[in-house]
């Protein structure tokens, strides 16, 4: 858990990187001329601006992907510890896949209100409540 809110914050970090420098090149503007100016480089501030934004994106991208990857097996490894086969597979498809409770009560053949009550069940399970 705590490298997964150190991922968090570095994801945090990445967001606000790329905030700033959006900032940044939103108050730039464009060069008429197409000669390059200052720093001795042959890019326009502009185009500066938009190559940072978008490495500060693709770090940004790269960080929540871990991030998330790393959540879902951590929550998936939770969920194995569930004994009912069938609240485990209503845990899963809730947490992991993101099902709705109507799609998990069809493939199940349950009634949304069974899927609830297993669900519950194996939430008590995992939180050492099992009766």
């Amino acid at each position: 858990m705590v490298e997964l809110r150190a991922l968090a914050e570095e994801l945090k970090s990445r967001a606000e990187e790329a905030a700033m420098i959006r900032s940044m090149a939103e108050r730039t503007t464009a060069l008429i001329d197409g000669l390059p100016k200052g720093r001795g480089g042959c890019r326009s501030m502009m185009e500066e601006m938009t190559l940072r934004l978008t490495a500060a994106e693709e770090r940004y991208q790269r960080a929540a992907e871990e991030l998330f990857w790393r959540r879902a097996s951590a929550t998936a490894a939770i969920i194995e510890n569930v004994s009912d086969a069938a609240a485990r597979r209503i845990l899963l498809s809730r947490y992991i896949d993101g099902d709705s409770w109507h799609v998990i009560a069809a493939r199940m053949f349950y009634s949304t209100r069974q899927c609830l009550r297993k669900h519950n069940e194996g939430l008590r399970e995992l939180s050492g409540g099992a009766e």
